[in-house]
């Protein structure tokens, strides 16, 4: 849970999120209310969700190159893992799992890891899917960066995505940077385009100043090789608004204006709080150029802008000011998306996210 949840002046009760760890047990946890001098306390069960041992995500093994990865659980279990693909080790003392694929082993894993004799209670498997291959890169699709969407990726100077594997080499000291890794070049229709954020399995790129109906042949090179192309078309506009995990749905990356404290339920994760009737928030949004109108859709309520600035440094970034309207019902998921009407006149929307409003 959040560390500590601040008050505006006048409210009564306040909410925040409650978040889990994958193999935490049941929990006390004192809350504790303060006003100046004056205190209360109160001690909480936090009974035990859905719990399985931790495990990392999806993995991506060059053969003739080392894999090494963690596993774990709370300390009074002991792990073991399900079949192992021939070569590959597991420790069930320290949950360190390695493995040196060869050529012949290429093909998707599924790896079993289970834990017995936890003293909180049982423990769901966890699983690992290991993809091991050449380690040339694969772009499956072309979205827009912040909708996710396939059929509306790329405007000009709008901020396109490319999904796949092997996009990028790691580096030593992270698996992804913001701008281009040394030896990764995106190709659009033969020539480079400025690459703004680079992972193995993500690489966000500037769309060309294209004309609408322009098909996109889009290109990855590495050290690995060169991936098949992919195909989008420019669009008139591609709008879309960046969400806080990154899905193009869920909580909106809409934040207090001057801050970076998120429109959204208190929680441990971010620095965040709900908005109210009068407060000024700024949206982060892609692929409004060369918008002639932006509305903003808030609810069942669409508003005029305060103001549309692009973010210094951040090419294609955009930051969409407004003022809360009163009337908004209070709720974690308020829905808000935005209108956006091209210079001839066609109006297309972004994806709708979402803001959390609260009563004054």
């Amino acid at each position: 849970m959040p560390q500590s949840v601040t008050t505006r002046p006048g409210q009564t009760s306040v909410e925040f999120r409650l978040d889990r760890a994958p193999s935490a047990g049941d929990q006390e946890a004192v809350i504790t209310a303060q006003v100046g001098s004056d205190s209360v306390q109160e001690t909480v069960d936090v009974g035990a969700g859905r719990r399985q041992v931790t495990v990392p995500a999806k993995q991506f093994a060059k053969y003739g190159t080392a894999l090494h990865f963690q596993v774990s659980a709370d300390a009074s279990a002991t792990l073991a893992a399900g079949s192992l693909p021939p070569g590959a080790h597991f420790d069930p003392l320290s949950g360190s799992f390695d493995w040196t694929p060869q050529a012949g082993q290429r093909g998707v894993y599924d790896i079993q890891f289970t834990a017995a004799g936890s003293l909180t209670g049982a423990l769901e498997p966890g699983h690992v899917t290991v993809d091991v291959d050449s380690g040339a890169p694969v772009v499956t699709q072309v979205v827009n960066a912040a909708s996710r969407s396939s059929q509306s990726a790329c405007s000009p100077g709008a901020i396109g995505s490319l999904e796949g594997k092997w996009l990028a080499e790691a580096s030593a000291d992270s698996e992804s940077s913001r701008g281009s890794r040394p030896g990764t070049v995106v190709r659009i229709n033969g020539q480079p385009t400025p690459v703004l954020y680079s992972s193995a399995t993500r690489l966000d790129f500037l769309c060309p100043d294209s004309a609408p109906g322009t098909e996109l042949d889009i290109v990855v090179e590495t050290s690995q090789g060169s991936s098949s192309p992919v195909s989008t078309i420019s669009q008139a506009a591609a709008p879309g608004i960046f969400s806080v995990d990154g899905s193009g749905s869920g909580q909106a990356m809409v934040v207090h204006a001057g801050s970076q404290l998120l429109a959204m339920v208190r929680n441990y994760d971010h620095a965040a709080e709900p908005a109210q009737a009068g407060d000024r928030l700024e949206i982060y949004a892609t692929g409004i150029d060369h918008a002639a109108r932006i509305r903003v859709k808030i609810g069942a309520l669409e508003i005029e802008p305060d103001s549309v600035d692009a973010v210094p440094g951040l090419p294609g970034l955009y930051k969409v000011a407004f003022t809360v309207p009163q009337g908004l019902p209070p709720g974690n998921s308020t829905s808000l998306s935005l209108a956006v009407d091209s210079p001839g006149g066609v109006t297309t929307d972004t994806n709708q996210v979402g803001l959390a409003i609260e009563s004054p």
